[in-house]
């Protein structure tokens, strides 16, 4: 049993890795547009109210 703990948490922590790299690079540029994205549709829905 503590060796499936001990399997899933390193398998979480190389996934994270992986995403956090990702993130990083790629992420952080969709991440920023999204961002925008949205805070624009948010001025433009709060303007026509």
């Amino acid at each position: 049993m503590r060796q499936h703990l001990y399997a899933l948490l390193a398998l979480s922590v190389l996934v994270g890795f992986c995403g956090l790299a990702l993130v990083t690079s790629a992420g952080a540029v969709s991440a920023l547009i999204v961002l925008a994205l949205m805070t624009g549709l948010g001025l433009m829905q709060r303007a026509q109210d």
